[in-house]
């Protein structure tokens, strides 16, 4: 930077370090500054050029601690999130419940907007068809209606599927949690 006129010059090293400054005028005074990422910047202040000068200014840059400046993060509350919960999870809302199409009015077919749901099929020789959650076994899953366990747990069928007596209605569904490891993992 000349300090005389407040003109300045970014340049760019190469890759073996070296740089060039052009077109600097005689006089002066300049101020001269390396930095790096990683490393504490170096200056050289007080340099006066004279007429067909070409000034070597070497730097030796040392690794150095970067402090950044603070950055204050502020987000809305969300309403769903339970600070108490950890793991991986999907909640699909009333609102999209109601907006999707569902042939069937299957409500375990919504669990499959989930990225960690798919439906397994059963064979003959292993009955084991239904929702799988990260890839387990259906009977592992535990269906719950306000947190109440409701589901056959000796043999994992679910309401209004296998056990058919009572069905769930999409429109009784206030949303819809998967929850494929719900504990600190």
């Amino acid at each position: 930077m000349n300090l005389s006129n407040g003109r300045r010059w970014e340049v760019v090293t190469h890759s073996a370090g070296g740089y060039v400054i052009e077109d600097a005028a005689v006089g002066g005074p300049y101020r001269i500054e390396a930095r790096a990422l990683g490393f504490a910047p170096e200056a050289r202040a007080g340099i006066v050029l004279a007429l067909g000068q070409r000034l070597v200014a070497d730097f030796e840059l040392r690794p150095a601690a970067i402090e950044l400046a603070p950055h204050e993060v502020t987000a809305p509350g969300d309403p769903i999130l339970n600070a108490g919960r950890t793991g991986p999870g999907e909640i699909i809302s009333r609102a999209r419940i109601a907006e999707l199409p569902n042939h069937g009015r299957d409500f375990l077919a919504l669990t499959t907007l989930s990225p960690h749901t798919a439906i397994s099929v059963s064979s003959g020789a292993a009955p084991t068809g239904g929702i799988t959650i990260a890839g387990q076994n259906r009977l592992y899953n535990s269906f719950q209606i306000d947190g109440g366990m409701n589901h056959d747990v000796y043999r994992g069928r679910l309401p209004g599927r296998e056990t058919l007596p009572r069905p769930i209605s999409l429109e009784a569904l206030e949303e819809i949690q998967i929850l494929p490891a719900p504990f600190d993992v």
